[in-house]
C-alpha cells in the first residue's frame, strides 16, 4: 500500500507542477519612455484596459513610390510616442502585427523609427471583441 501511496504522491506532484505553468498570461500595459525614446505594450491589453489613454500600434501607408510606417503609443498617463519610417526590413515586420501581439519600437532624435520588434506568444492576451466590456 505504501507503493501505491507514494506513486498517487508523485503523480499529484507532477501533475500540479504542469498545472502552474499551463494557461501562462502575461499583460504588459504600455510604457513610453520619452528619455528613452521607446515604447512598448500589447495591443491586446491596450484595448481591453479601462482607461481611455492607452494605445500602441503602427499605421501603414503606401502611395505609387513609396510605402511608409508611422508607430506610436500612449501609456495610461496621457504621454505619447511615436516613430516614422520607409525602411522595407520595418515596413515588413510592422506589416506582420495582428491584435494580439506585442510591440515596441524606439526612435531617434527626429523621430526616425530605430527598431519595430514584435512578439507573438500564447501567454500574451487577445483583444476582447466583446465591446461591452471595452472602455466608452
Amino acid at each position: 500500500m505504501k507503493k501505491h501511496g507514494m506513486k498517487l504522491f508523485a503523480a499529484a506532484v507532477v501533475l500540479l507542477g504542469a498545472a502552474s505553468w499551463a494557461g501562462e498570461h502575461n499583460n504588459m500595459t504600455v510604457s513610453v519612455d520619452l528619455v528613452g525614446r521607446i515604447a512598448a505594450g500589447d495591443l491586446g491589453t491596450a484595448r481591453n484596459t479601462t482607461n481611455t489613454k492607452e494605445f500602441i500600434g503602427c499605421t501603414i501607408q503606401s502611395s505609387l513610390t513609396v510605402t511608409s510606417v508611422q508607430c506610436r503609443a500612449g501609456d495610461a498617463t496621457g504621454t505619447q510616442g511615436y516613430c516614422n519610417t520607409t525602411n522595407p526590413a520595418m515596413v515588413e515586420t510592422a506589416r506582420a502585427i495582428n491584435g494580439d501581439d506585442r510591440l515596441a519600437f524606439l526612435w531617434d532624435a527626429n523621430n526616425n523609427c530605430t527598431l519595430i520588434s514584435l512578439e507573438k506568444f500564447s501567454a500574451y492576451p487577445p483583444k476582447n471583441h466583446d465591446l461591452s466590456k471595452a472602455a466608452p
